[in-house]
């Protein structure tokens, strides 16, 4: 494969029309097709994409794309992407540090892999180049342009308009809050909170409630331990409700620096049943459900004996030691590796290497399955 066969560049739109894309889908995310379009058209790609990939596992959503179809993004995110060879260079990638996928590794090697073979081929992929735009605690977020055989591999004209296109989709997508949406994915887990008995809440700067899981649907039901009176939410009992709004208070004055910490508060519901409730500001915040901005999580649990025993029972079974257990039952309890650090105040890649070692002994590959796993084996959790 010869190396950067060059294309006509006549019929490019200038650099600043491309440039003006972009930060036109920093306003308007539904122009982000239409703005990576004209960056791999620039950049002489075939397929351009914003993406978010889990750094422990092999897990990824294109948060944005251009150039490829529906059907091939599919089998990549479902089936393809433990076979990517590039993924963990791409994963651990430093932000705007520009590199190629045949700097990595040659052609020859790659045409070897089955992942060139089964899926990059038959779209007659042969290299890419990439970086990220954010390194989040337990993931990132890529900014990637794959080349076609027309194109040829990335040669150093490639990497410098690379380079000239990655700050401006950067600054774009943090403007756009593309890379905070993606932080929501990552730090809540959505496709596994339903299953959780936990409530889990998403609040605004003024504590007003923008989603609540299906528990803490539950909860707000009964009016019990949370209830929400003229959209806030409000706990149950005076004093932990009056902390509760103090602490937000403090955090958006920023007399309390609280940003990725976690404010546990004791409360009780109308039955004498005792709960805990986990406040985690979240700093900048990021845009959730309906593009409402939210500021804080808000995690409810009971602190009965049934859960803790049930996690035990399932660690014993499972030959988990008793650090991997105390960490499994943070888990569960904020649903996330990042809250789960903060609640046992540890550092989050401790707590991952935790969960790693949970994973080997259970034999699941993601958090979702091992929650799926303790579903099947047990229930302090919703039963749907």
């Amino acid at each position: 494969m010869s190396r950067g066969t060059s294309t006509d560049a006549a019929h490019l739109q200038p650099f600043s029309e491309i440039v003006g894309c972009i930060y036109d889908a920093a306003l308007d995310s539904a122009l982000w097709p239409r703005a990576l379009d004209g960056a791999r058209a620039y950049i002489r790609g075939q397929i351009a994409a914003i993406h978010w990939h889990d750094s422990v596992r092999p897990i990824a959503n294109a948060l944005f794309q251009a150039g490829i179809g529906p059907e091939w993004l599919r089998k990549y995110i479902e089936t393809y992407l433990p076979l990517n060879p590039l993924q963990p260079f791409q994963v651990f990638c430093p932000v705007e540090e520009v590199h190629a996928g045949s700097e990595l590794m040659s052609f020859e090697q790659f045409s070897e892999t089955k992942f060139y073979k089964e899926w990059a081929q038959p779209q007659g992929l042969v290299d890419a180049v990439f970086t990220n735009l954010e390194r989040l605690p337990t993931s990132s977020i890529g900014f990637a342009v794959l080349r076609g055989e027309r194109d040829g591999l990335v040669d150093d004209e490639t990497l410098r308009r690379m380079k000239l296109v990655v700050p401006h989709v950067r600054r774009a997508a943090a403007i756009g809050k593309v890379i905070d949406h993606a932080h929501l994915e990552a730090s809540t887990l959505a496709t596994a909170t339903d299953a959780l008995a936990a409530g889990l809440f998403l609040l605004d700067a003024q504590a007003r409630l923008v989603h609540a899981n299906a528990a803490g649907q539950a909860m707000l039901d009964t009016r019990s331990p949370v209830k929400t009176e003229e959209g806030q939410i409000r706990l149950a009992g005076n004093r932990a409700d009056k902390l509760l709004h103090e602490t937000i208070a403090a955090a958006n004055r920023g007399l309390l620096e609280l940003a990725g910490k976690s404010v546990s508060i004791p409360l009780a519901g109308r039955d004498g049943e005792a709960f805990r409730a986990h406040v985690l500001p979240l700093g900048g915040g990021y845009r959730a459900k309906a593009q409402q901005w939210t500021t804080f999580i808000l995690f409810v649990r009971r602190s009965d004996s049934a859960n803790a025993a049930a996690v035990a029972a399932f660690a014993a079974r499972h030959g988990l030691t008793a650090q991997e257990t105390r960490v499994l039952q943070a888990v569960v309890d904020a649903g996330s590796v990042p809250m789960a650090a903060q609640i046992l105040g540890l550092a989050p890649t401790t707590v991952r290497t935790h969960v790693t070692g949970i994973f080997d002994k259970t034999g699941v590959r993601s958090q979702i399955d091992l929650i799926r796993l303790l579903v099947e084996s047990a229930s302090p959790f919703s039963a749907g």
